[in-house]
């Protein structure tokens, strides 16, 4: 039976939530799983509710579901009652996500104009961070506002979305939705960032391939357009052991797969970017400019390497509208320890290396 982790609070009053999402995923012949965010006595459309927080249990259901090897076909996340919470949602959401894994979020934070008591500027930020990891999102109009503009602004909206019906607002939403560029679209501010730093890497590879070039007696003259989405893969993830086809050897065979699941920069993920069949995802960035920056800074010491990357990287992920660093991750945490060494590429590739040598795959 397939099996759906769901994470939304329990209201006692109001038919919404944990009440209404596990008889309805059950008809449907799936697994309810839930992870109860807060207990209610009513839910927030009341004039007045008890609200009893669950923060601080999160951690402990996900934790002994890790042990459980808890594999969720599906995950979807509704009421987070603070910003500390959108964070355990993420925190969720990269430990228990596999390739196959259906993501969906609702952003609940407000209805008919106007923002629940649990919003604030911050919740909507994590929010806006929640929904980059989902396959589908379902926020009312009143949340999609919140999500582009924030408070003051969907105050404002508002006032011409009250006045609006029929085609007008289908209009409306068409706009709301051409806010937003295809992630996997050569428009997005995503993609153009990512060519940016694809570009800078491929300049620092070619020059490591001439010099390697010259020093053999070689006459080959290497150009940043001469590398391959292969010989990128060949350099950032050289510590990854590949197979008999070349391929980089299955990520299940690595102790770290399950804190790093789909963290590796392979020359199939770059080429399916580069043709527009993935969207570029924060992940990519971050690791093109861990690479860029562990080179061109080589001989720095790591303290200002390190901050040259974060101010950097954070100014990048702002321009996509994605979330600042995030430490909690632990694929993000790795990066920046990575750069604190002497000789960040050499130790993310021998951590890589190390981490086969226990769970080599069993044929």
């Amino acid at each position: 039976m397939k099996k759906i982790a769901v994470l939304n609070d329990l209201s006692g009053m109001g038919k919404c939530s944990l009440t209404a999402a596990i008889p309805v995923i059950s008809v449907m012949g799936v697994q309810a799983c839930p992870l109860p965010t807060a207990i209610l006595s009513a839910q927030t459309g009341f004039p007045s509710y008890y609200c009893d927080d669950y923060t601080d249990r999160m951690d402990k259901f996900m934790d002994e579901w890790q042990k459980m090897d808890f594999h969720p076909d599906g995950i979807y996340t509704g009421f987070l009652a603070d910003a500390a919470q959108a964070d355990k949602a993420v925190d969720f959401i990269q430990r228990f996500k596999k390739k196959e894994t259906k993501v969906l979020v609702d952003p609940v934070m407000g209805d008919d104009g106007e923002e629940y008591p649990i919003y604030t500027e911050e919740l909507c930020e994590k929010m806006r961070m929640l929904v980059r990891e989902a396959a589908v999102i379902t926020p009312n109009i009143t949340e999609a506002v919140l999500l582009l503009y924030g408070r003051e602004k969907m105050h404002t909206e508002w006032q011409k979305i009250s006045e609006f019906s029929g085609e007008k607002l289908l209009e409306y939403l068409a706009f709301l939705k051409g806010r937003c560029d295809d992630p996997k679209s050569e428009k997005s501010q995503a993609f153009q960032e990512f060519m940016i730093l694809l570009e800078r890497a491929r300049k620092i590879i070619a020059a490591m391939y001439q010099q390697d070039e010259e020093e053999n007696g070689g006459k080959k003259i290497w150009k940043p357009e001469n590398i391959s989405a292969s010989d990128l893969e060949k350099v950032i993830c050289s510590g990854i052991p590949i197979n008999k086809m070349g391929n980089l050897k299955k990520m299940s065979a690595s102790i770290l797969a399950k804190h790093f699941s789909q963290k590796r920069f392979s020359r199939q993920r770059i080429n399916n970017i580069l043709n527009h069949k993935f969207p570029v995802e924060r992940f990519d960035l971050i690791t093109l400019e861990f690479f860029v920056i562990s080179q061109e800074m080589a001989d720095d010491d790591p303290y200002t390497r390190y901050r040259h990357f974060l101010d950097e990287i954070q100014e990048i992920l702002a321009r996509c509208g994605m979330g600042e660093i995030y430490i909690v991750n632990p694929y993000e945490c790795f990066i920046l320890m990575c750069l604190l060494t002497d000789c960040p590429l050499a130790v993310f590739s021998e951590i890589w290396e190390k981490s086969y040598e226990e769970g080599e795959e069993k044929n």
